[in-house]
Order: C-alpha cells, then sequence, then structure tokens
C-alpha cells in the first residue's frame, strides 16, 4: 500500500463528502477565497494546534451534514467548542467571509487549509502530489437554520469499539468504503488525546502538526505494541 496516497486520501475524502452537501454552487472569486484562507493561516500562524483542530472540525461537522453545525454538547466534540468560536468570531467580525460564504464553506476551507499546512509542516512541497493535498474547493453548502449551534446528536465511533465502531460509522453510516475508512483514519496522524475531552490523554504520534504517514507506519510497526492504562495511551 502506498501510504502517501493512502494520507493524501484523508482530506481528500473528507472534501469529496463535504461536496456531496454542496446544493447552490456560489461564485467566489479567487482574490476573495484568498482573503478567507489568509485569515485561516492566520491563525494557524498564531497556534499550530489549529492545523489538527481545523481538520477535526470539518470532518466533525460532516458527520452531521456539513451544514456549518455542531452540538458541542455532544461528548464526541469535546474540545471543538474553543476552535467553533474562533471561527465564529471571524465570521462575524468580517464582512470579507460573512459576505461570500457561509459557515458550513467557511469550515469545509479551515479544515483544506490545516490539512494542506500539515502536509507542508512535514516539508511535503506544494508542487509534489503525492503527499500534497491539491484540492478544488467549492462553495454551495447549506448552513442550518440555528448555525453555528445544533442539539442533534450524531453517532461517531466508540473509543473502544475497534474496527466494528468503524464499519458501522464510516461505512454503514457514511458510506464509506472499506478503503476509504482505512484512509481517513489516517488523520490521526495531527493532533492528540487529551483526558478532559476523550477519557484518554496522549499523542497518537511524535509529531503531531505533521500530516505524514507516521499514523500508518506506527499501526504497521512489531516495535509497538499498544495499550490503554488508566486512560493513557502507551505504545
Amino acid at each position: 500500500m502506498n501510504l502517501y496516497n493512502s494520507l493524501n486520501q484523508v482530506i481528500l475524502l473528507t472534501l469529496a463528502l463535504s461536496h456531496n452537501f454542496v446544493r447552490e454552487a456560489l461564485a467566489i472569486t479567487i482574490e476573495e477565497q484568498v482573503i478567507i484562507e489568509n485569515v485561516l493561516h492566520g491563525f494557524i500562524n498564531q497556534n499550530d494546534d489549529n492545523i489538527a483542530k481545523f481538520v477535526r472540525l470539518s470532518f466533525h461537522d460532516c458527520v452531521g451534514g456539513c451544514d456549518g453545525c455542531l452540538n458541542v454538547n455532544n461528548p464526541d466534540n469535546n474540545g471543538l467548542q474553543p476552535t467553533v468560536s474562533l471561527l465564529e468570531n471571524a465570521y462575524n467580525g468580517n464582512q470579507a467571509i460573512s459576505d461570500v460564504i457561509g459557515r458550513a464553506d467557511f469550515w469545509a476551507l479551515a479544515g483544506v487549509i490545516g490539512a494542506q499546512r500539515g502536509a507542508l509542516e512535514d516539508g511535503c512541497q506544494s508542487s509534489d502530489l503525492s503527499c500534497y493535498p491539491s484540492i478544488t474547493y467549492r462553495t454551495g453548502r447549506i448552513d442550518c437554520l440555528t448555525s453555528p449551534n445544533t442539539n442533534d446528536i450524531e453517532s461517531f465511533p466508540n473509543l473502544e469499539g475497534g474496527m466494528t465502531e468503524v464499519e458501522r460509522v464510516l461505512m454503514t453510516n457514511m458510506g464509506m468504503t472499506l478503503q476509504d475508512s482505512v484512509a481517513i483514519m489516517g488523520a490521526h496522524t495531527l493532533g492528540r488525546t487529551r483526558r478532559r475531552n476523550s477519557g484518554v490523554n496522549g499523542p497518537w504520534v511524535r509529531q503531531q502538526d505533521r500530516l505524514d504517514n507516521a499514523f500508518y507506519i506506527q499501526l504497521q510497526s512489531t516495535n509497538n505494541q499498544w495499550n490503554q492504562v488508566q486512560g493513557i495511551l502507551l505504545n
């Protein structure tokens, strides 16, 4: 298996899923998109944790329909409230964003920028399509009426459920293939677990802001023995 190609599928799959919810294409110029992208780049420049947080938010939004709405009271969304607030303040405070795209489109673009910055952090060049997520961004997703909030409870894989849970949520509920499901799990190369959010604490890989194939390598390595001990991930 080409690990980089599988990794590249991570954001491509998420955005492809997001494109399924594009209802009416909105006109956006390159200049307008660059202005919005620069806002998102600025947030990452201030805190590179936003690389993983933007990617996570874009996927979690699509579990609920890619509609710019998130139930922050759903335990599966723990830790995303600050990211929602960060983007919401930018959205409400900048007509160059709110007059051009909706929140769902804004969150989707945040996921794109997060993934691309993660690839650049790993030393990938934007011209190298074997490792850089080259994505055609589309607008036209419809925000839910209560955006950015919702009371809907979406179903996510149980942390301790194994492959059965992956199949239930990604394949049965979201219509992904087995290959797609394995590929999108590579997003765990970004970020880390925190006990206050998920009940467990620890990084998946050593470099948490790099979109690379380290997560797959960790899983394949015969030198690693993964265990969960008192809410801590050990390997």
